[in-house]
Parts: C-alpha cells; sequence; structure tokens
C-alpha cells in the first residue's frame, strides 16, 4: 500500500486569475485598512468643535379652512406679480408685431 502512494501522481493546485484576484483585494484591504488607521490618527483626542443650536422659531399653525384666509391676505402680491407677468407678455407681443 505504501508503494502504491508512492506512484501516484498528485497535481499541485494551479495559480489562476482568481489567485491573482484574491491576492489584489488581499493588497487593497491592507491598503485601505493603513489609510483608515493614518486618518483616524490625525484626530488624536480632540474635542469637536461647538455648534450654536438656536432653536427655531415656531411656524404659525396650518389654517384649516384650506389656504382661502392667507389667499385673501396676500392676494394683493400674487395678483402684482400676475400684473407683472401680463404686462412683459404684452411688450413682447408689441415687439413682435413692430418687427413684422
Amino acid at each position: 500500500m505504501a508503494e502504491a502512494d508512492k506512484t501516484s501522481r498528485v497535481t499541485r493546485p494551479v495559480n489562476d486569475a482568481y489567485t491573482g484576484m484574491l491576492a489584489i483585494s488581499l493588497l487593497a484591504l491592507l491598503t485601505g485598512c493603513t489609510l483608515l488607521y493614518l486618518d483616524y490618527q490625525q484626530y488624536d483626542n480632540k474635542e469637536p468643535p461647538k455648534i450654536n443650536r438656536e432653536a427655531a422659531k415656531p411656524r404659525p399653525p396650518a389654517s384649516s379652512d384650506g389656504g382661502e384666509k392667507d389667499k385673501a391676505a396676500g392676494g394683493d402680491k400674487d395678483k402684482a406679480a400676475d400684473d407683472k407677468d401680463k404686462a412683459g407678455a404684452d411688450k413682447d407681443k408689441d415687439k413682435d408685431k413692430d418687427a413684422g
């Protein structure tokens, strides 16, 4: 039986593309860990900067009438904006008439 072991051929595993990819990924992991460690060392035990956190001013509650009250109160602003748009469109029409 011992003689049979000596005569049998055992094939060695072949290094192929997957072995190379495994080596490249190992190097990438080691490089990433090293860079992460170096980045971490920059912080030492520094305190983070204090952030001024003021409370936001409360907003008025929404009306339950579907916004009709807001439209009535601020309708003048919207109307003025619409009038400007209409005036600009009228000027463009006049320019087209003069050019044509």
